[in-house]
């Protein structure tokens, strides 16, 4: 089912794109006709609506597993692995850098999933900044949002952790 909500949307994006990118958006808005101001009132709101359901799916899934990742690298360097804290090498690797490296990979990812929670909110903190007051977005207004969004996902963090 959402594959083929997917396709709908490529679809109308493709075509909405298409209606406005060849010679609408090269004019002024005082030199459009009505259904040129139409079709770019239709365009912004398609785009409006593809931002909304990013940002939903966005942070659902993203905030989920950028919470769980942090409470599993927290458990990791609260209580280590026994057999991982071995120093003594078996080959040129010993569990202790296997371990490293394995936190390394779970860092970046919980970097990337940081990313992908973050980028959607503060698009659409900017998209609707702009919709409203016709300006971009404060710088404070930005940094008020992620200080919200990161004691959100320490408080979850800490939550997880404990269960």
């Amino acid at each position: 089912m959402v594959l083929l909500e997917e396709c709908f949307l490529a679809k109308n994006k493709l075509k909405t794109t298409k209606s406005v990118r060849d010679e609408i958006a090269k004019k002024k808005w005082n030199d459009m006709t009505g259904e040129e101001k139409h079709k770019m009132v239709k365009y912004y709101r398609f785009l409006e609506y593809e931002s909304e359901r990013k940002l939903q799916v966005m942070a659902r899934e993203a905030s989920i597993q950028l919470i769980i990742q942090q409470a599993f690298v927290l458990y990791q360097f609260v209580y280590p692995p026994i057999r991982e804290l071995e120093y003594s090498a078996v080959g040129h690797l010993t569990p202790f850098a296997i371990w490293i490296i394995r936190l390394a990979v779970q860092l970046i990812s919980i970097l990337l999933s940081a990313n992908s929670t973050f980028s959607p909110i503060l698009n659409n903190i900017k998209f609707q900044t702009f919709k409203k007051h016709q300006e971009h977005a404060s710088v404070f207004s930005y940094v008020l949002k992620i200080v919200q969004m990161i004691l959100h996902i320490i408080y979850a963090t800490g939550v997880v952790y404990l269960l």
